[in-house]
């Protein structure tokens, strides 16, 4: 084998090895773990950021909800409040305050609906001391009649002024009203915000409140909207509160007087019997007012029917609290209930965190008018607090990142020991064709390519390798052409 074949072998080996060896080198190993440590580091630091991130963001929703819950509902209070004395808020808010939640539980019912029938109560004149009891009968009739609080008690504070009842009659006004929605076709979601209209006229006509609520009954069922028959109710009662001549000389004819002596002492129902068999050209003189007539007419056609109302009226005891239990037994119900449950369990939370949210407030408030003169006087403290506010959304941003950021490094790491490796390659290659072109070099670039994995395995001059190689080799290729051309072997090449 001639010396030049061997010396390109040794050469093409020492390439290999350079390869092989370095690739095991302590830089490669090193960049190898330092890539593996940091991106764990990395997606660990991202893991646990989200997680974090996840507990708090959840964590806060309850809170400020329940501060935004109880916000809302001291302000309802508070409008509360304004129908009471100091004396009297004092003494009294409190267990109002208990007592709309404890009925916003138990009847399923809203705070703002609850508070906003005790307001209702409050200035309808019922005493501070009995105004929970009348709430609890209003919400109560609301359930019952599928409606809201504030309608169920502007209706019973309105019967029970107007007819100058006590507020332990707030039942009882409660079941009448029950017994015209159970008698007549009318509900009590239309009529309870109905019955201000006539309720007050009745009362001053003397018509007793059992024939009030009986002749509602008779004229809904027999055809008359609400709205109608309440109108034709307040014409029959304006016919005998101001009687016209005719009306009024045509009644003594008849045998009774037109006016309200007659519907005390006789009450409705007499009245009609006296007008029982009148044609209707004398009716219309007697009721002028063509709401009166729509009214009248159909009553005394049903006469009975108006007789058993009037018994109903007068039997009516309970029937709200019948009402309410066939609706209390409902899914829905028990849905609401629950709600309001939750709604005032966050309302609770929230007054928990109200105490320092009034605080800072106060602080605020307090050196507010320092601050604005302060800032206006001195512009650059705003533009620093910009600064300041983009410091510390960059902070942020680095803080999030920093997972990806970690990861990036290691990616970096990685591709230097890719790039290592494929130099360590190309450098192999070099050395391979060097040894066809100038075999006789063969044991000197061996040598140098201990040195060069030498050089590789030290990382902290890895930077510098292949630079300096590159002097290398063009020092050795100057020094093998002179060589050449000193060899005896080699004079044809000149």
């Amino acid at each position: 084998m001639s010396p030049g074949i061997a010396n390109s072998r040794n050469i093409r080996a020492g390439a290999a090895y350079i390869e092989l060896t370095t690739q095991d080198s302590k830089l490669v190993r090193g960049l190898d773990k330092a890539q593996k440590r940091v991106k764990a580091f990395g997606k660990s630091v991202g893991e646990i950021g989200k997680r974090l991130t996840a507990v708090s963001a959840v964590a806060a929703v309850p809170l400020l909800s329940g501060l935004k819950i109880y916000a809302d509902f001291q302000q309802q209070m508070a409008t509360v409040s304004t129908m009471l004395s100091d004396s009297d808020a004092e003494k009294y808010m409190d267990s109002f305050t208990k007592g709309i939640r404890k009925m916003a539980v138990s009847f399923g019912e809203s705070t703002e609906a609850l508070s906003g029938g005790l307001y209702d109560i409050l200035s309808a004149s019922i005493a501070p001391a009995k105004a929970l009891d009348v709430l609890g009968v209003a919400a109560k009739s609301a359930k019952a009649g599928l409606t809201d609080t504030r309608t169920a008690a502007d209706a019973i504070t309105t019967v029970l002024n107007s007819y100058g009842l006590a507020a332990e009659n707030a039942g009882d006004v409660s079941d009448w009203l029950f017994g015209i929605v159970q008698r007549g076709k009318t509900t009590f979601a239309e009529l309870a915000p109905q019955i201000g209209m006539v309720a007050s006229t009745a009362a001053s006509a003397g018509l007793p409140l059992d024939e009030l609520g009986a002749m509602i009954a008779t004229l809904t069922r027999n055809g008359l909207r609400t709205t109608t028959a309440i109108d034709s109710v307040n014409g029959i009662l304006r016919s005998f509160l101001k009687p016209s001549a005719e009306a009024t000389k045509l009644a003594h004819e008849l045998g009774f007087e037109m006016n309200t002596t007659t519907l005390k002492t006789e009450g409705l129902h007499g009245v009609m019997e006296k007008l029982a068999k009148l044609p209707p050209d004398v009716l219309a003189k007697l009721f002028p007012d063509s709401a009166a007539l729509r009214g009248i007419v159909p009553a005394l056609n049903n006469l009975k029917g108006f007789e058993s109302d009037l018994d109903a009226m007068q039997s009516r005891a309970g029937l709200a609290d019948k009402a309410y239990a066939k609706l209390s037994k409902t899914i829905t119900h028990a849905f609401n209930r629950i709600k309001q449950a939750g709604i005032i369990v966050l309302g609770i939370m929230g007054e928990a965190l109200s105490e320092p949210v009034a605080k800072a407030a106060a602080i605020v408030s307090q050196y507010a008018s320092v601050v604005i003169d302060l800032l206006s006087k001195n512009q650059s403290l705003v533009r620093s607090a910009a600064l300041v506010i983009a410091g510390i959304t960059a902070v942020g941003v680095i803080l999030m990142t920093t997972g990806v950021a970690a990861q990036a490094v290691a990616f970096i790491f990685g591709g230097l020991s890719g790039i290592i490796t494929g130099s360590v390659g190309v450098i192999g290659t070099l050395l391979t064709v060097l040894g066809a072109l100038i075999s006789p070099m063969g044991l000197v670039i061996v040598a140098a390519a201990g040195i060069g994995i030498a050089i590789l395995s030290m990382t902290d001059i890895a930077s510098k390798t292949l630079n300096w190689l590159s002097d290398r080799f063009s020092e050795l290729k100057d020094r093998g052409s002179g060589g050449l051309a000193r060899h005896p072997r080699c004079a044809g090449f000149r």
